[in-house]
């Protein structure tokens, strides 16, 4: 099969995992344990991880697993999938509608490699996704980007769950230049938002993501067309690894992700 024959199957299985995931009852705060990052698992994130990964057997074999909640799951080393299965765990805990299924996969560990990428939002449906050169899409209609190069006219996201508050001082610049600043909770979400020109950028420099949080985003990004770099402006390559730890910065045009970095030195 092709891509765009597995990606076709991967959106009917995310869409049915939504569904379950819905009712699973927003609000419930089951914690069932810690994951390999060290935060909870409440008992919609296993439940939704475990459907996904068993679907995904059914149309893949001999995967490596790299999933938020079990970690890496060594089944094979033909396709690598990379899953969050609740991004926004805690805003679906509490019944806050923005929350997001995510899903990437590769041939091999790497992030250059990430060929289908699926950002589903689990409230609204909403599905963006994208095939490595063949662009990329909110559920039919191509992506659009920002044009705005102005940060006095962005609406930028900013993510402050900063774990040491008295970090918050490196942002306070953007908090101040921006037009409109904007934090939900949901990081693949908020940098699908960048993708599709909801937002103009997106930063997280908390020194606290992980790859199951952005490496799908991060294709639809750059299918869009798109710019995503870490904090010091350097290209995101290299191994994907669950324990690595990322800064990022996302703009929809080179002239306001220059401008956010230079504000970010």
């Amino acid at each position: 099969m092709e891509n765009k024959d597995y990606l076709k199957l991967l959106l009917d299985i995310v869409e049915k995992a939504r569904i379950k995931l819905l009712k699973e009852e927003p609000g419930t705060n089951e914690i069932l344990g810690y994951n390999i990052k060290g935060d909870t698992t409440r008992g919609f994130d296993k439940t939704t991880e475990d459907y996904l990964m068993n679907e995904i057997r059914k149309i893949y074999k001999n995967i490596t697993f790299m999933a938020e909640e079990a970690g890496v799951v060594e089944e094979g080393d033909d396709v690598y999938i990379i899953i969050d299965p609740c991004d926004g765990s805690s805003n679906f805990s509490r019944g806050i509608g923005l929350s997001a299924i995510a899903i990437a996969v590769a041939p091999s560990p790497y992030f250059g490699e990430v060929e289908i990428a699926i950002v589903k939002d689990i409230v609204s449906g909403k599905t963006y996704h994208a095939i490595k050169g063949e662009g990329a899409y909110l559920d039919d209609v191509r992506l659009a980007l920002s044009s705005i190069v102005v940060l006095s006219e962005a609406i930028v996201g900013i993510d402050l769950d900063f774990p040491n508050k008295s970090d918050l001082d490196k942002v306070i610049p953007l908090l101040r230049g921006a037009k409109k600043i904007r934090k939900i909770g949901s990081n693949s979400l908020e940098l699908s938002y960048v993708s599709s020109g909801g937002y103009d950028a997106f930063v997280d420099v908390r020194s606290t993501l992980s790859a199951e949080n952005f490496a799908s985003a991060k294709l639809i990004i750059e299918e869009a067309g798109g710019l995503i770099s870490d904090d010091k402006g350097n290209p995101i390559e290299g191994e994907i690894d669950l324990t690595n730890k990322q800064n990022l910065v996302a703009a929809g045009n080179s002239v306001l992700h220059e401008k956010i970095l230079e504000i970010l030195q």
